[in-house]
């Protein structure tokens, strides 16, 4: 492993503590090394650009996944609701069915609820792991060992 030049680790080390964006990054990076400004300036141009591409593909990600997604639980919820409604329509009470339509709304309501939960805890999961990666790694590149 090649040494790492003071400023440079000092940068990495900061990087650790607390990640921030490429953009700040190589702001503190040029500061050290104006001789590299066009360099700095690409790098800050491509992660602008890789940043802008990657949230288009996945509000496309989102929009062709998150209809699917969604209907899951309205379809758990309708299959419950229109059996419950389909036991109640036989005592022919029309309140009771309105009861039933406005409970499967609610039990709806409750289905996302539980459900972005979930989705949410397990994308902080993945998260957490991905930042722990990049920490390791730029351990490894400063060539300590954990």
């Amino acid at each position: 492993m090649s040494q790492v030049p003071e400023a440079l680790a000092e940068v990495i080390n900061e990087e650790r503590a607390s990640p921030r964006m490429l953009e700040d990054v190589l702001g503190r990076l040029e500061a050290e090394r104006p001789d590299l400004a066009p360099f700095w300036e690409f790098l800050s141009i491509k992660d602008r650009h890789d940043r802008h591409a990657f949230s288009i593909q996945v509000e496309h990600a989102i929009f062709r996944r998150l209809g699917w997604r969604l209907m899951r639980p309205l379809f758990i919820v309708a299959i419950v609701a229109a059996a419950a409604s389909f036991l109640l329509m036989k005592q022919g009470d029309p309140t009771l069915l309105l009861a039933v339509f406005l409970s499967g709304a609610a039990s709806l309501y409750l289905a996302f609820q539980v459900f972005l939960h979930l989705w949410a805890w397990r994308d902080v999961k993945k998260l957490t792991a991905i930042t722990e990666d990049y920490r390791r790694r730029l351990a490894t590149m400063l060539g300590e060992s954990e």
